[in-house]
């Protein structure tokens, strides 16, 4: 019998020491992709992994408790954090440095490295030991108390780190896949079921399909599929239109198709520039919205300042005009029929609308953050009927009157320096082409924007030509200085790229903008009607920053502006603007009235973080609603309990004997225990001992005959049954740690 025993033990020792080293391995594996080490140094952690669980099972194999069994790699990792301090820190750090690194990789961030020095390659090996030490004795001990679920959650963890860092390797989910197989096969000690089998197949086929879409190599067809995944899941939520969203390779098409794309209701007769898509940054011919590193770094101060105040680039024109005392403005409402529904498409002059699902995203225009975003939306525009360009800054901004102006000028300067910052730079190939095409050696640094556009306007005019209907653009060379030197013609996504680049070589910031363009002579001055918009007013503009006023739009496309004989008699004439039948029956000594009182002025909602956080507020909502509802449950159990032993110890005799009989068969009841007095008592004891151990047979049928004397015999129990009872609930309670979850919470809460 003991050598039967000893061979039994012996047996689940190799079990657990298999399970320990496919964790182990499977760690070391991620470890590896996430901080890369010389191959020298991976076989010794390989063989350091081997060798700690060899020690564990030999100490477990002699009936050593797992507390001692554990002790050598704990005692092994204290010795090497004693003995070499600075370099196991060092390497501690070098490995948080390259999980920030690989973050900033992923996600065009620039949160910041910890400040240290980097970690040489025995330095990450210092730390590397110490690491391996303290998972093995931790694994080793969950897989020892029959926990194997709970210790592949640490395997887990670091699989997922990996693939939300792009860093996931395809071999740790392998070792994690024959561990869960392995650990089903062992607990089961029989063949794998087809159900089991099904779910860890299924489960595997997510963890390798996850590896390859994440993984630390670059396969050109998985980047491929992911792109065209993220198509696809974009036009599900938000549906598909033909604006290229930035990529000029796809502009051709950006007017090709037929069908209602906007339906807008305005005011005031006037060209509205609907903003939509906005491009930041250029590079092979694609322009993206601004990186998220732009918000880190030496400008985290900026952005939290100006978030604090809440600052909103989106809708500064309207803030600047609340500032200087606009009394009214223009009613626009704009419904989305077939454009991409996560744009909110609205002027520059636009103000925040009332809905509450709609944000700004990386100092670009307003987005939506719903599921499907957003099919329809109003909000009050203030521009007047001047060319953004004949714009002037009105006279407070050199002397403000009143408070409100003041802390205007001070948010706007601070967002003024970080636009300077980020939209200015020049794609380094076209920097010296735009220069001698643009202004041959011509110094325009201190010009005006107006002075710049026209000499912009004037250049594009003798070089190029428009032509909305191009038919591809080649892949080898950029595509605006394909438009510039060879074709020498284009749509009007080539003409704002190239008037982008020409702004920012001459020093003023200028950013890529498409949507859709509403023209003046589209609207009737009699009609109510909205006017509808079609793919064929899709449309792509420059726009350049204005300080004091903020982003205006720029076209430099031929028949979407004014020549400069034609501004000049704007700039001469009034800024009176023609009213819609809707707004002119509602006016009263020439002031439109407004359904909303407040509809005049922008919006004083606060502003929407620069960076995308809405997903954050929801999480950490529901968090603090789950914490508070389980407080509150836990404070009303706490209340009914003292309540309860408070009336069982001072009530009468008779109150108190139905509080003890009640107490003990809800508190069976709960349990999942179907209890009735003198009903089945010997069934009833052997599932109690069976749901909870600590019973001893006989203490059920006890409390059962004093329930019963009570309940049919009318007798109020002596003091001796009494006691009897409490003593039973208290043993109920104690041993309610026995139960599964499910009868624990009805317990906890219902018994």
């Amino acid at each position: 019998m003991e050598q039967n025993g000893r061979y039994v033990r012996v047996r689940y020792i190799m079990e657990y020491g298999l399970l320990n080293v496919l964790l182990l391995y499977g760690m070391l594996q991620e470890y590896f992709v996430l901080v890369e080490l010389v191959p020298e140094e991976k076989n010794g952690l390989y063989m350091t992994a081997l060798l700690i669980t060899a020690v564990c099972a030999a100490l477990s194999s002699y009936a050593v408790p797992v507390q001692y069994a554990v002790g050598i790699p704990i005692l092994c990792a204290a010795v090497l954090t004693l003995c070499i301090p600075a370099g196991v820190m060092r390497g501690m750090a070098g490995m948080v440095n390259a999980l920030i690194r690989w973050w900033n990789i992923r996600f065009e961030d620039a949160v910041r490295l910890l400040p240290a020095e980097p970690a040489s390659g025995a330095e990450s090996l210092d730390f590397a030991l110490v690491w391996i030490c303290l998972n093995s004795a931790w694994c080793w001990y969950l897989i020892q108390k029959h926990r194997q679920k709970q210790a592949g959650i640490l395997l887990t963890v670091l699989i997922l780190t990996g693939a939300v860092l792009g860093r996931c390797s395809v071999l740790a989910c392998v070792f994690l896949i024959v561990y869960k197989l392995v650990c089903m096969n062992l607990q089961s000690r029989r063949t794998i079921t087809v159900r089991s089998g099904v779910w860890i197949a299924g489960a595997g086929m997510i963890l390798l399909v996850l590896a390859a879409l994440t993984g630390e190599t670059t396969v050109p067809q998985i980047t491929l599929m992911k792109n065209q995944c993220a198509v696809w899941l974009e036009q599900l939520r938000y549906g598909a239109d033909t604006l290229p969203e930035g990529d000029l390779r796809k502009s051709v098409s950006m007017e090709a198709s037929e069908g209602t794309a906007l339906r807008v209701t305005s005011g005031e007769r006037k060209d509205l520039y609907l903003r939509g898509f906005v491009g930041a940054c250029y590079e092979n011919g694609r322009w993206t919205p601004l990186k998220r590193a732009a918000f880190g770094g030496e400008q985290t101060g900026q952005v939290r300042w100006l978030k604090k105040q809440e600052f909103c680039s989106a809708d500064q024109y309207a803030a600047y005009q609340s500032a200087g005392g606009v009394a009214a403005g223009n009613p626009i409402t704009v419904d989305n029929i077939g454009a991409d529904r996560e744009y909110v498409y609205l002027p520059y002059s636009a103000d925040r609308p009332e809905q509450n699902g709609i944000d700004q995203k990386r100092d670009g225009g307003f987005r939506s953050t719903g599921l499907f975003g957003e099919r329809s939306y109003s909000c009050m525009e203030y521009a007047g009927n001047l060319p953004p360009e004949l714009l002037t800054l009105d006279a407070w901004t050199e002397d403000p009157d009143n408070e409100e102006q003041l802390k205007f000028l001070q948010k706007e300067r601070v967002y003024a320096a970080f636009v300077r910052e980020n939209y200015l730079r020049v794609d380094r190939e076209l920097e010296p082409w735009i220069q001698m095409l643009f202004f041959d050696g011509e110094e325009l640094s201190g010009q005006s924007i107006c002075a710049v556009t026209t000499v912009i306007r004037k250049k594009l005019e003798t070089m190029v030509s428009y032509n909305s209907k191009i038919a591809s653009l080649p892949e080898h060379i950029d595509p605006i200085l394909w438009f510039l030197q060879e074709s020498r013609e284009g749509n009007a996504a080539l003409y704002a790229s190239a008037a982008v680049q020409a702004f920012r070589v001459c020093g003023i910031p200028a950013r890529y903008v498409e949507g859709y363009v509403l023209r003046g002579q589209m609207m009737e001055p009699d009609s109510r009607k909205p006017v509808e918009l079609g793919t064929e007013a899709a449309h792509a503009w420059a726009e350049v920053y204005m300080d004091g006023i903020g982003w205006v739009p720029i076209d430099v496309t031929p028949g979407y502006y004014y020549d400069t004989y034609a501004l000049m008699e704007l700039l001469k004439a009034s800024r009176g603007i023609t009213k819609t039948a809707a707004v002119q029956e509602s006016v009263q000594d020439g002031i439109p009235v407004l359904d909303d009182e407040n509809s005049g002025h922008p919006s004083t909602e606060p502003e929407p973080e620069i960076v995308e956080h809405h997903y954050i507020r929801w999480v950490v909502l529901w968090i603090s609603l789950a914490v508070l509802s389980a407080a509150a449950a836990e404070i009303i159990r706490a209340l009914r309990l003292l309540y309860g032993w408070y009336r069982i110890r001072h009530a009468k005799d008779q109150e108190r004997a139905e509080r003890l009989c009640a107490g003990v068969l809800n508190g069976l009841q709960a349990a999942g225990i179907d209890a009735q007095p003198g009903w089945k008592t010997e069934e009833t004891e052997q599932q109690l001992m069976q749901t909870m151990p600590g019973f001893s047979e006989g203490e059920y049928q006890q409390v059962s005959r004093i329930i019963m004397k009570f309940a049919y015999g009318k007798q109020l129990p002596e003091p001796w049954e009494e006691g009897v009872l409490l003593r039973f609930l208290d043993r109920l309670y104690s041993q309610a740690h026995q139960l599964s979850w499910r009868q624990k919470l009805r317990f906890r809460y219902h018994g």
